[in-house]
């Protein structure tokens, strides 16, 4: 609920022959310090494999500094170990170029993750942010379709401590979710997710 830290995202994907594309663009912060970054992927279907790759770029402006940028790009593969059993890794480099701090420094976090459908309407889960830079974070968290068109998800996190829950709709091509996080210092994080996917019903 803090107007400094609003963060809007526009992502597009396009199915094709040979895998799939997107595009995203992101805008966090306001006018004295303001991150703005844009990306492009693409993944591939290899059966009981996925496998997807990502480059970006981020620019940071902070009043009475000259700013800084970063070149990011991301590894990304899940396994269907079986019909109910899914697994993933992410892994995360990015090059940062901070003229305000004048360094530059390569990071590398990763994201290992597990999901399991007890259920065609639960599905429970569990993931590990590991960062150089700071604590690992666990995050187990579940996923709940009461009828056809709701559902719902629960979760937590460490690094920071908070908690998220989100409620959406979905009826043939249109998606809406509502999402709020508690931060204890921070507060409420409330966002909205609208998800439009031509063709699908």
């Amino acid at each position: 609920m803090l107007a400094e830290l609003d963060h809007y995202s526009i992502c597009v994907s396009i199915p094709t022959k040979f895998g799939g594309l997107g595009f995203e663009i992101h805008d966090f912060g306001y006018e004295e310090f303001k991150q703005q970054s844009a990306a492009f992927a693409f993944a591939k279907s290899l059966g009981k494999i996925d496998l997807g790759i990502k480059f970006g770029y981020e620019k940071t402006k902070m009043d009475g500094y000259n700013g800084g940028s970063t070149i990011r790009s991301e590894f990304s593969s899940s396994w269907h170990l079986n019909e109910k059993l899914h697994t993933g890794l992410n892994v995360h480099l990015s090059t940062n170029k901070k003229e305000f701090a004048a360094q530059q420094s390569l990071s590398i976090s990763y994201v290992c993750a597990l999901g399991y459908e007890i259920s065609e309407s639960v599905l429970i889960g569990f993931s590990v942010h590991l960062d150089e830079d700071y604590p690992a974070n666990f995050a187990p968290g579940i996923f709940y379709r009461f009828a056809k068109q709701f559902f719902a998800s629960l979760g937590i996190a460490t690094q920071p401590a908070e908690i998220y829950f989100a409620a959406g709709w979905k009826w043939k091509s249109l998606r809406i979710e509502v999402t709020n996080a508690y931060h204890l210092e921070l507060g409420f994080t409330p966002g909205l997710l609208l998800l439009y996917q031509p063709g699908k019903k």
